[in-house]
């Protein structure tokens, strides 16, 4: 039994090691790290396991009262499943980083993980039901207080396998080279998401995070001050592309396995794009009514960024190509139809159609080029 013991502690004792670990962080693990896809020394502990709580039993408000709660222009990432929403404000997820949730919808449910990562501005959604060997698992992620290129490195509490957040794929452990499906959630304002959504359900800023006297968290403040206007990543030493700014807000749309940015700067300065990817007819729709919750420290006295909406174009066989009409609202060139940001036709010709939404996310230019330094850059390839 002793030789167990020892055994056991000097694999937790060179694991430790392997990350680097400048605080000396206490690190107990029961992950696999003899199966893994990258150099350990990649990964940088700055927190404790679980220190950034993930919320697993989410609590949520109806429209109004999350009007009454929220600033109208914060952004918040959504999940549709049939004709049900759930919102997460990206100022609660500041604080936790990762919800696990579902939707029952009309014919199923829906399992998913929303994810944050505020050091590279990277909200993404990732379908928990993950299929190994075909048989499916069902899968629920914390924070595991490790980054990569400055973004988080979650795990599953199921396998502690670690995954690496802006791609979704599993770095270390049993899920060790497995990828997790993405889930289309883009990021809307409040305001938008309780005007297309009015029976829609928003998180909650109960969600059982209270500071150290024991009061309840600020979910109003920032804690990443100016963190948007730098020109450095914090905790990046990689080497910076410097075909676009580091903290340049991207669009990132994957079709057939392939990615394409999109920098909001050119968006902002178009409004619409029409272009061509992968054999694919595309539009992306932007809106100026979303803030930053990386800027002010009172979010709602935060600058506008701004947000894109990412769609195939095609529609019954046909391509449609678009202009901006006035914020929020766009018209096909085909029919003089009236289109909205969330991709529907609300007059003309065309109204009660909907385009499909491309799955899409939205990052520092820095990370996405980080992970994928070859895709290509709208405005530069």
């Amino acid at each position: 039994m002793r030789y167990l013991i020892l055994i056991c502690f000097l694999f937790s004792f060179f694991t430790a090691l392997s990350q680097r670990n400048p605080r000396g962080i206490e690190v107990n693990w029961k992950t696999d790290t003899t199966n893994v896809s990258l150099d350990l020394e990649e990964i940088f502990v700055c927190l404790a396991k679980d220190e950034i709580p993930a919320i697993d039993q989410p609590t949520y408000y109806n429209v109004p009262a999350a009007e009454a709660e929220y600033f109208e222009f914060e952004p918040l990432i959504f999940v549709e499943n049939g004709l049900k929403a759930k919102g997460y404000p990206l100022s609660v997820l500041l604080y936790h980083e990762i919800v696990n949730d579902s939707i029952v919808g009309e014919d199923s449910t829906l399992y998913y993980s929303v994810t944050y990562c505020p050091l590279c501005n990277s909200a993404i959604v990732f379908n928990r039901q993950h299929k190994v060997n075909g048989e499916t698992v069902l899968l629920d992620f914390g924070v595991s207080g490790m980054l990569r290129n400055s973004d988080m490195v979650m795990y599953d509490r199921q396998t502690e396998s670690w995954w690496q957040q802006l791609t979704g794929e599993g770095l270390a452990g049993e899920m060790n080279g497995q990828k997790l499906d993405f889930i289309t959630a883009p990021v809307i304002s409040i305001e938008e998401f309780a005007l297309f959504f009015p029976d829609g359900q928003v998180l909650s800023k109960n969600n059982g995070l209270v500071n150290k006297d024991g009061t309840q968290k600020n979910y109003d403040t920032n804690p990443y001050q100016g963190y948007d206007s730098d020109d450095t990543p914090f905790l990046f030493d990689g080497k910076i592309d410097e075909r676009l700014p580091p903290m340049e807000r991207v669009v990132d749309i994957i079709i057939h396995g392939q990615h394409k940015i999109y920098p909001n700067t050119a968006l902002f300065e178009e409004k619409v794009i029409n272009d061509k990817f992968e054999g694919e007819h595309i539009t992306l729709f932007s809106t100026h009514k979303i803030i930053s919750v990386l800027d002010s420290t009172e979010i709602k006295k935060s600058r506008t960024v701004g947000g894109v909406a990412a769609y195939y174009s095609d529609l019954d066989g046909k391509t449609l190509t678009f202009t901006a009409k006035e914020e929020g609202l766009f018209t096909d060139d085909q029919t003089k139809s009236v289109w909205n940001v969330k991709g529907q036709c609300i007059q003309g010709k065309l109204k009660g159609n909907r385009l499909r939404m491309i799955v899409h996310g939205n990052h520092f230019a820095f990370a996405m080029l980080a992970f994928y330094p070859n895709c290509q850059i709208f405005g530069l390839d």
